[in-house]
């Protein structure tokens, strides 16, 4: 009898079965770390939809019988709470810090000498508005007048400002051509 010789005996085989079932469990682990990878970012984006602030700028001119009142106001129309910060007041377009004199400096050639307005200012640094809450910045009220409708139309009052979500996602007042809050450079 002529004894047969194997190219790969048993324990060639095992060894080589134990080397490609661990190669597809590392091929298996590497695909289940991917999903997993990828459903944390899933969840990560939820939890940053859940608490998207959206801050809009209004102004309101309320004319009653004898009183004009004017108020420019933030609102927070989002789901989690705003941050306001490096907020400033604007006067067509100018800084109110520009206006020597501040406030009543920038409005008072809107309104005839005659009239001073009674004038409700707040600018607070840091201002955190929660969900729906409105934060008044500009209260201005006097009695009604000649032309007081075209002074409404010509005054523009605006709030330049950063608003920021708990994450730290920072976003400017100002919209884009399609509507869109523009990225705050921080």
């Amino acid at each position: 009898m002529t004894d047969k010789k194997y190219l790969l005996d048993r324990s060639d085989i095992l060894s080589l079965s134990a080397l490609l079932i661990s190669g597809i469990a590392l091929l298996v682990s590497i695909y289940e770390a991917n999903i997993m990878k990828e459903q944390q970012k899933i969840m990560f984006d939820q939890q940053q939809a859940a608490v998207w602030p959206y801050v809009d700028g209004q102004i309101n001119f309320n004319y009653q019988d004898d009183r004009l009142i004017i108020n420019y106001s933030l609102i927070n129309k989002g789901v989690g709470p705003a941050i306001i910060r490096d907020g400033r007041l604007l006067v067509n377009n100018r800084d109110l810090e520009e206006f020597e004199g501040g406030i009543r400096a920038a409005i008072s050639p809107y309104f005839p000498e005659a009239i001073i307005p009674n004038i409700s200012l707040s600018l607070q640094e840091h201002k955190v508005l929660s969900p729906e809450e409105e934060y008044r910045i500009l209260n201005i009220s006097s009695k009604r007048f000649e032309g007081d409708f075209e002074m409404a139309g010509s005054l523009n009052l605006s709030y330049d400002a950063c608003f920021c979500s708990i994450y730290d996602d920072c976003w400017q007042l100002k919209e884009d051509e399609q509507g869109r809050k523009l990225n705050c450079d921080n």
